[in-house]
């Protein structure tokens, strides 16, 4: 038996049973909910009550007082995983000399709820019933601890609905990928929110349930993640942002959940209204947006409060819209491109059009972009395709041949053109325009394709699997159950 283990087991084994009287603190324990989704984060309620004065750590999470066994109830043969603060070091790739938790002093009397979520611990844990098992050494020794009561929670399958995924910067544009999908579970509908870092796309950071976000709509009418022209860490929570017959309506979310009611307003246009991606939500916690119909087009800017204003244009398209946002966020400015017969763009500020060529068949848009520059590329066609960058730099073409089901466009680095995604029976492909060869990632057992996503360690197919939720598939993906 390694040391490691041992110290768990035994600590696990000192402090079974009745809490000793000399104990100082108490430790009761709650899943916030018993059964959850494939994917979706298991978080605990522990309930710490003090009897005695001393000092402590933070107890949902710290570098080695905290232990957490998760069994499994349906495979008695399958080890019982021991973690620790270490396994979050490991996994969310925190320095190791970095504080993990916070340490305080505490007195008799004192009580509070702390929340403990095992994806700070753990990969989400795929379909299955387990025991969870938690306990906190208070002192020195392995018997100064206190283990609270054993919590069994189901994970079950759940099929996805729909699913929309966006970076978000801090210092890099690419630092965060934060998603919305939507699952049906049982009879319920449910929407989590994600957080994952870059270096490890599988290390969920949070994915949470969002009550009040409403179904799926059409494509094009949300709901979806606002996009960010600052640093993610400077802003608490994201918008999720969607259009609901002649409103648009918004709600901001966060690692807990909803953090409030969803706000609405007009957006001065006809039912069946699309949004043009990505809409943006400012640094002073506003939110400015496009919509458009094949006649009229809305540029719409919200106070941070909820009062929407909006200014029409006489333009507008049936097709693919994009925006690159002007890094000035005192009025909605930027560019507004739109697809059709004939390729166009839009300065939000003054109205002024720009005919960029012919639309092609099929036209559809790529947008890349953070604080204030971006790239846009327009790619038509079906069997054979063209690519055009048409903002962003100088204007450029490429042609290829598809290599089964187009599914996207995404582009790896500003430099680069993009990577074309097709999808054939047998695997997903990357295709790059100038070499025309490609990458190709196994199909098998991967689930759902969702997107194809860039990290600076390569290209990773995210995708939905009705057990585990979701997950990214790609050349650098280094974290293991």
């Amino acid at each position: 038996m390694t040391p490691t283990r041992c110290a768990v087991l035994c600590l696990l084994a000192a402090t079974l049973g009745a809490q000793p009287a000399r104990s100082p603190l108490s430790l009761r324990v709650k899943a916030q909910r018993a059964t959850v989704a494939a994917g979706e984060g298991i978080v605990l309620d522990l309930h710490v009550q003090v009897r005695s004065a001393l000092r402590m750590e933070s107890v949902e999470l710290n570098r080695d007082r905290t232990q957490v066994v998760v069994t499994s109830l349906d495979n008695p043969k399958a080890p019982r995983r021991l973690l620790t603060g270490r396994d979050h070091i490991r996994l969310h790739g925190v320095p190791a000399l970095s504080a993990i938790g916070s340490e305080f002093d505490v007195k008799p009397g004192d009580a509070w709820t702390a929340q403990l979520d095992l994806l700070q611990y753990s990969l989400p844990l795929e379909r299955g019933r387990y025991r969870i098992e938690t306990a906190y050494r208070y002192g020195a020794s392995e018997k100064e601890a206190v283990q609270g009561n054993p919590i069994d929670v189901t994970v079950e399958s759940a099929g996805l609905e729909a699913a929309q995924c966006r970076w978000f910067g801090d210092g890099e544009p690419r630092r965060h990928l934060e998603c919305l999908w939507r699952v049906r579970h049982g009879k319920e509908a449910v929407t989590l929110y994600q957080s994952a870092g870059a270096r490890e796309l599988n290390a969920v950071r949070h994915a949470v349930r969002v009550p009040g976000l409403p179904s799926a709509g059409r494509p094009r009418q949300g709901p979806v993640l606002a996009h960010l022209n600052d640093a993610a860490g400077n802003h608490f929570s994201r918008y999720a942002v969607w259009l609901h017959g002649r409103n648009i309506c918004w709600m901001a979310v966060q690692p807990r959940g909803a953090a409030g009611s969803s706000k609405c307003g007009p957006h001065g246009l006809q039912e069946g209204a699309l949004l043009a991606e990505p809409p943006l939500q400012t640094k002073s916690g506003g939110l400015f947006a496009v919509v458009t119909t094949p006649g009229s087009t809305s540029v719409v800017q919200a106070a941070a409060g909820g009062n929407v204003d909006y200014r029409l244009l006489p333009l507008g398209s049936a097709g693919s819209a994009v925006v690159v946002w002007s890094i000035n966020e005192t009025k909605p400015s930027g560019r507004l491109y739109l697809s059709g017969a004939r390729l166009r763009s839009v300065d939000l500020e003054t109205g002024q059009q720009q005919e960029l060529g012919e639309g092609g068949a099929s036209p559809r848009f790529l947008v890349d972009q953070w604080q204030g520059n971006g790239q846009v590329f327009a790619i038509s066609g079906t069997e054979s395709l063209t690519v055009k960058r048409i903002g962003g730099g100088e204007p450029r073409k490429w042609a290829m041949r598809a290599a089964g089901q187009y599914r996207e466009a995404v582009l790896t680095s500003t430099a680069e053109p993009p990577t074309l995604v097709f999808e054939s029976p047998d695997a997903w492909k990357f295709l790059a325009l100038t070499a025309g060869g490609g990458q190709i990632l196994s199909r098998a057992n991967s689930g759902t394709y969702v997107a194809t996503v860039a990290a600076d360690s390569g290209l990773y197919v995210i995708a939905h699997n009705p057990d585990q939720g979701l997950k990214a598939i790609g050349p650098a993906s280094r974290a293991a159950n």
